[in-house]
């Protein structure tokens, strides 16, 4: 028996499975591993602790992460906030741990890094953070600061975090080619990786990342029409989100 749809059109068997089919692939939940851009060589982020933030997990507590960062957290750049970097780590770290309690909370702090420093254990502590994601060294490279002085600054986040009993992971700075012709951020990057490997933290090179994306023309970072460079910042942030919630859930999941 054939059923009469909308307009007049016949529903047989096979077209019922295929709809019913396409429903349930659309309220299926994306996966943290699902990656909307590539993972280039190299740059994998997987394969770290997280202790605290586990064992949180682990006694059923709510895991709040804490992201402390610049402009680029708000998602201004894909309009509007829902879009930015923090949320969609929310969404997709909901999506890898159902039925678990987690909450990304965002923090701005002025005075840079170096602020940011005497800062951290209040922010843990006013959150009830377990994870720091700590995005920097964007107004240190405008300003020109010394990078060694920059450095320690970084260096001693990290102590101000694990001291506030928090996990934390870094942050890079931002690329596109229009910012490398005018400013060289390789230093301040390149301090933030040797305080990672110094303190034993992981690291999201989100800089890398962008470039080798910006390279291969899977982004336009340097989009010049205004509607493509929201939807261009859309994908980037939640590219970013990705490779963030990729990670945090392997050290969530033990693995």
């Amino acid at each position: 028996m054939r059923r009469r749809g909308p307009g007049g059109w016949s529903i047989g068997p096979l077209r019922i499975a295929a709809v019913l089919c396409l429903l349930a692939l659309a309220v299926v939940p994306v996966r943290a591993e699902d990656l909307p851009c590539s993972v280039p060589d190299g740059l994998a982020f997987s394969g770290f602790p997280l202790p605290r933030s586990k064992a949180a997990i682990d006694a059923g507590k709510r895991l709040v992460v804490l992201v402390v960062g610049g402009a680029s957290m708000g998602g201004l750049a894909a309009g509007g906030h829902a879009y930015s970097v923090p949320m969609r780590l929310e969404a997709r770290l909901r999506a890898a741990l159902p039925g678990k309690d987690i909450a990304v909370v965002t923090r701005s702090v002025e005075g840079g890094t170096h602020a940011t420093v005497g800062q951290m254990p209040a922010l843990i502590h006013d959150t009830g953070a377990s994870l720091v994601v700590w995005e920097t060294g964007s107004r240190a490279a405008v300003a020109g600061d010394d990078v060694e002085t920059f450095a320690s600054d970084v260096e001693a986040g990290i102590d101000a975090a694990k001291g506030a009993k928090a996990d934390i992971i870094l942050m890079d700075l931002q690329y596109a080619p229009s910012i490398a012709r005018v400013m060289n951020q390789t230093p301040y990057s390149n301090a933030i990786r040797g305080a990672a490997e110094m303190e034993e933290v992981p690291m999201l090179h989100r800089s890398d990342l962008m470039r080798a994306w910006s390279d291969s023309g899977e982004l336009d970072l340097d989009a010049s029409d205004p509607a493509k460079r929201v939807q261009v910042a859309r994908k980037l942030y939640d590219c970013l989100a990705a490779m963030l919630a990729t990670g945090i859930a392997g050290a969530l999941h033990g693995t």
